[in-house]
């Protein structure tokens, strides 16, 4: 998996997040509930090869480079 590969999961990761917590929103207004299927594609492939994405939001880990 190419860099560029692992940096568009974790933009799609990232952009595709709840926006509302009670209703369970996407804020990239995707039509089903969220986690929607971008982001739970998007987190599958990032935790295959090694990557927490919530360690990477708290800033506790990187994106490999």
């Amino acid at each position: 998996m190419s860099n560029e590969d692992i940096r568009a999961m974790w933009a799609a990761w990232d952009a595709h997040e709840q926006v509302i917590s009670p209703y369970r929103v996407c804020r990239e207004g995707c039509r089903e509930e969220w986690p929607c299927s971008a982001r739970r594609d998007a987190d599958t492939g990032l935790r295959q090869i090694g990557v927490d994405p919530y360690a990477v939001r708290r800033g506790e880990a990187t994106i490999p480079a």
